[in-house]
């Protein structure tokens, strides 16, 4: 199973993927698709640069107050996004070891969107805006091996991204 991060990945290429072949029917043209973004909504748009199952279905990028260079702060390894959501449920969501994820599949998802913000704000950042700003998300995409098999600094230095106009 994928958290939250990587599946917001596989999400937004499934939805690029439908745009591409149905711009047509809205006036547009499938050749000239341009992602944009802004502040975290850049960083999602970065990620994309890094998907490569999605680079078939845009062709330049506009990245306003983010970039994927931030998102090396933010790429988790596998334990520790592990390590996070295990805490996550137990301390925010009051669920107990052996049964985390059978109590996470309990919650309806509007508690769980709230709970995810309390955590971020209460449990993650202490108080500090300088710390909020810089997760900006308490669960973003995994270095997983699968979506992403390095860091996103890691990918940019070895050029692993798509080459369009940015």
């Amino acid at each position: 199973e994928y958290i939250e991060g990587n599946q917001a990945i596989l999400d937004q290429s499934l939805a690029l993927k439908w745009i591409h072949e149905n711009a047509e029917h809205f006036g547009g043209d499938n050749n000239r698709i341009t992602l944009f973004g802004a502040f975290y909504a850049a960083n999602l748009v970065g990620y994309q640069l890094l998907y490569k199952p999605s680079w078939p279905y845009f062709h330049n990028v506009i990245l306003n107050s983010g970039s994927p260079i931030n998102l090396g702060k933010n790429t988790l390894s596998g334990n520790l996004a592990s390590n996070r959501a295990k805490f996550f449920l137990k301390e925010t969501l009051g669920c107990r070891e052996g049964s985390l994820i059978n109590c996470a599949r309990k919650i309806k998802a509007t508690n769980l969107i709230m709970a995810s913000r309390s955590f971020l704000l209460n449990k993650m950042s202490l108080n500090n805006k300088q710390t909020f700003t810089f997760l900006q998300s308490a669960f973003g995409p995994v270095v997983d091996g699968r979506i992403f098999k390095d860091s996103s600094i890691r990918s940019l230095r070895l050029g692993n991204y798509k080459h369009c106009n940015i």
